[in-house]
C-alpha cells in the first residue's frame, strides 16, 4: 500500500464490509473519509435504527454508534502505526432530533495523542456541521509500542487484499415502506405500562427489535437482556460486541425502564448520555439494570449498569439525562 493512511481505510472497509451480518451492516453504518487524525462517516436511515415510531425518529443508539465508530478510526489515522484503540469512555449530548428519511453524517478528529490516551471529539449532523444533532467527546486507549506492534503485525496479512476504495455496504438495511404516525401507539404503551409487560412494549419499537432486546423481571427488578447475537459484534476476532451496540443497548434500556415505571405515555427523549467502558463487552447475555438518580419537573437522570456474568463485575456503566412529560 502507497501510505499509511491507505492501510487506514482498508483497515475501515475491511471493518465495515468484510463481516456480513455484524453491527455495521445491521446499521448500514460505513467511513466515507479519511484523513489525518479526521474520519468522516454515514449512517443511512433505516426502519430499524426507529427509535419513536409514531415520529419515524432515529434513536439516539444508532447515532452513538456511528461517533464511537468516527472517533475511533480518528484515533487510528492519528497513529504512525497502524493498530485498534479500544474506547475508554465516550459522552454524547443530543442537540435536535434526526429528520426521518434522511442519512447522518458524521465527523471525527483526534485532537490531542498522549503517550497513553487519544482524545476525539466528533459532531453528527444533516443539514451541515455548523447545525449539529449531536455532540461528542470521547477518549481511547493507546496500546503501548509492544502490543501495537503485534497487532499492526496480525492486520498486514488481513489487509493485504483489503480494498483502500471507501464504499457503502453492498447490501444496506431495508428502508421503511413509509413515514408515518402511529397514532395507536400511546394507547399501547398505556396497557403495557398497566399490565407490566416490557416484552409487549419491546416489540413496538424497531431499534430494540434490532438489537434483539428482551426483558423479564427479578425480585421485582425490571432487568433488559441482550442475547448473544451477531448482529451486534464490533470485533469478530475476539469476537466482542460493538461499544455503540452495549451503549444503545444501555440508552435504550434507560427508555424502557422510564416508561415502565412512569405514568408519560410519550416516548422520553435523551439529552445527554456519558459512559465508560470497564471491560470488554464479549460475544455473551448481556444484561442491564437501571434506576432514577434524581427526578425533576421536565428532567430525569438515569443511572445505568451492564454486565454478563456477574453483575458485580459490570463491563460498562453509563448516566443519562431524559426530557419527560
Amino acid at each position: 500500500m502507497s501510505s499509511h493512511l491507505d492501510r487506514v481505510r482498508a483497515l475501515c472497509q475491511m471493518m465495515t464490509s468484510a463481516n456480513p451480518g455484524d453491527h455495521f451492516h445491521a446499521l448500514g453504518l460505513w467511513i466515507r473519509q479519511v484523513e489525518h487524525a479526521a474520519v468522516v462517516a454515514e449512517l443511512p436511515y433505516s426502519e430499524g435504527i426507529i427509535g419513536n415510531p409514531e415520529t419515524g425518529v432515529v434513536h439516539s443508539g444508532p447515532i452513538t454508534a456511528l461517533l464511537d465508530t468516527c472517533c475511533g478510526m480518528a484515533a487510528v489515522a492519528a497513529l504512525d502505526e497502524l493498530t485498534l484503540c479500544p474506547t475508554m469512555d465516550l459522552r454524547m449530548d443530543y442537540m435536535r432530533p434526526a429528520k426521518p428519511g434522511v442519512p447522518i453524517l458524521a465527523r471525527a478528529e483526534a485532537y490531542r495523542v498522549s503517550s497513553s490516551v487519544i482524545f476525539c471529539r466528533g459532531s453528527a449532523y444533516q443539514e451541515g456541521v455548523t447545525e449539529p444533532i449531536a455532540h461528542c467527546v470521547a477518549n481511547f486507549t493507546r496500546m503501548d509500542a509492544e502490543v501495537a506492534g503485534v497487532m499492526s503485525a496480525r492486520l498486514d496479512p488481513l489487509l493485504a487484499s483489503a480494498s483502500t476504495t471507501l464504499t457503502p455496504p453492498a447490501n444496506p438495511p431495508k428502508q421503511p415502506e413509509r413515514i408515518g404516525s402511529l397514532p395507536s401507539l400511546r394507547d399501547a404503551i398505556f396497557v403495557i405500562q398497566q399490565q407490566q409487560q416490557p416484552e409487549l412494549l419491546l416489540a413496538t419499537l424497531p431499534y430494540a427489535q434490532l438489537l434483539g432486546m428482551k426483558a423479564f423481571y427479578q425480585e421485582g427488578e425490571l432487568v433488559l437482556h441482550l442475547p448473544t447475537n451477531k448482529s451486534n459484534i464490533g470485533n469478530p476476532t475476539l469476537p466482542a460486541l460493538h461499544g455503540g451496540a452495549i451503549a444503545g443497548f444501555m440508552e435504550m434500556s434507560a427508555v424502557v425502564h422510564l416508561l415502565m415505571s412512569m405514568e408519560s405515555v410519550r416516548i422520553p427523549r435523551v439529552v445527554d448520555f456519558s459512559i465508560d467502558y470497564v471491560r470488554a463487552g464479549r460475544l455473551e447475555d448481556t444484561y442491564v439494570s437501571c434506576s432514577v438518580v434524581r427526578q425533576g419537573n421536565k428532567l430525569v437522570n438515569v443511572a445505568i449498569t451492564a454486565w454478563q456474568q456477574d453483575r458485580h463485575n459490570p463491563i460498562a456503566t453509563a448516566r443519562a439525562h431524559f426530557l419527560v412529560d
